[in-house]
């Protein structure tokens, strides 16, 4: 037919995935000039926005649209496939956690947690395309 073909399904993600972190990035950085003008005024060196705004603006708009788009796949997965959107759900509230906290930690575990998730998922996919294989091979 005319519909889209499989084949695109991960470039068209990938590609609304950055669009979704480059808006976060725009909108996060575009606060910079405030806080910096309230910086001058009041000591915020006690809240997230202490240090560089840039990479705070970025840290926060990597999480946060990664997170958003774990979600909106998460979903849009659920009926289909059950164990992958509830591994894409579970990313995007750590993703949440991740962004609340201020310093390295949380958010080295949340990239650890999306590197072994996606493993996780690149294995049993093997495992069921192995299976697939044997079946048809009987």
């Amino acid at each position: 037919g005319n519909g889209w073909d499989s084949r695109y399904r991960p470039s068209m993600t990938i590609g609304g995935a950055t669009v979704v972190v480059l808006s976060f990035t725009a909108m996060f950085y575009s606060q910079c000039p405030m806080i910096d003008q309230i910086a001058t005024e009041f000591d915020i060196s006690e809240t997230s926005y202490e240090g560089s705004c840039s990479l705070v603006a970025l840290r926060q708009s990597v999480i946060t649209g990664l997170g958003l788009v774990f979600f909106l796949v998460g979903l849009t997965w659920c009926c289909t496939r059950f164990f992958p959107a509830l591994l894409l759900l579970l990313l995007s509230i750590g993703s949440d956690i991740a962004g609340s906290y201020k310093g390295p930690v949380p958010v080295l575990l949340w990239v650890l947690a999306v590197v072994g998730g996606a493993a996780v998922y690149s294995w049993l996919k093997s495992l069921d395309n192995d299976a697939a294989a044997a079946d048809a091979a009987a």
